[in-house]
């Protein structure tokens, strides 16, 4: 059971630069006690980086041109004895947001911390996340993403994504320019990325559509999809099906298991088919297997 309890938050020094450290107070019992708070950073947009370090927990990103200031809104949970750290403060160009849970001085917390986050659009975002799911859009600079467990989802990005992820689906979409992806486990759904693509994944389905650059995938397993690419495609797959089509350029599959379709690319070449069958349709130049 939660409970929920305004009395005991420590109070928010709403300050440029200002550094705010949180200590959960002590209760009679072992349930988490949920507080909100509010930290504000004026004049960001006169900044070119934001940088954040997140323990357990949601966190949700938007980019606004309207706005000059970061503010952060946070639900936090504190058990009984546990403490967190919670900060917002500035770096030379950098802003840098703590909201851990797991330190030296906290190595049993089980504190979460719940965030929303408004920024000026036109940052650069680095992110550090432990836990939870993610939500990230409208950022005008570039994106790199270390996110341990959780879903992620990723939108309307005008600079390079970077995304090194351990477990949880991971779904971007409108990407204007290339896009690198480390994936431990889960299924990643790409759509609309502009420049070229790199994928990295040990298991999970993957789909890619109306990518703008040239395509590389390594797959440990599960079913691949690319769609309407202009550039080549590359993959290299353990197991699971492949489907490919709509390429401008040429096609190289290697495949360990599972069955092969390309239809509508430039050229197409099989180093390895495994096992499964072959279709191929309207390959424009030469084939080989």
């Amino acid at each position: 059971m939660k409970k929920l309890s305004l009395a005991v938050a420590a109070s928010a020094l709403l300050l440029n630069g200002c550094v705010i450290a949180v200590g959960a107070h002590e209760y009679s019992n072992r349930d988490l006690t949920e507080t909100k708070q509010q930290l504000t950073l004026a004049n960001a947009n006169l900044l070119k980086n934001f940088d954040v370090q997140a323990g357990a927990g949601s966190l949700k990103i938007i980019g606004d041109d309207s706005v000059s200031a970061i503010t952060v809104d946070a639900v936090i949970g504190s058990e009984n004895g546990k403490d967190y750290e919670f900060s917002l403060e500035k770096h030379g160009s950098r802003a840098v947001l703590i909201a851990k849970n797991e330190s030296k001085m906290f190595k049993s917390s089980h504190a979460f911390l719940d965030l929303v986050v408004r920024i000026p659009s036109r940052m650069n975002l680095d992110i550090n996340d432990g836990s939870g799911d993610m939500n990230i859009a409208n950022i005008g600079g570039n994106v790199s993403v270390n996110d341990g467990s959780g879903s992620m989802h990723i939108t309307n990005v005008s600079g390079a994504l970077d995304v090194n992820d351990g477990s949880g689906d991971i779904e971007l979409k409108n990407i204007t320019q290339n896009v690198s992806i480390n994936d431990g486990s889960g299924s990643i759904d790409l759509t609309k990325i502009g420049g070229a693509l790199e994928v990295n994944d040990g298991s999970g389905d993957i789909e890619a559509f109306h990518i703008g650059g040239n395509v590389r995938v390594s797959d440990g397993s599960g079913s691949v999809h690319v769609d309407d690419v202009v550039g080549n495609v590359r993959v290299d797959d353990g197991s699971g099906d492949i489907d490919v089509n709509r390429i401008s350029g040429i096609v190289t599959i290697s495949d360990g298991s599972g069955s092969i379709s390309v239809s509508d690319a430039g050229g197409l070449t099989i180093k390895e088919a495994g096992s499964g069958d072959v279709n191929t349709s309207n390959i424009r130049g030469r084939i080989s297997m």
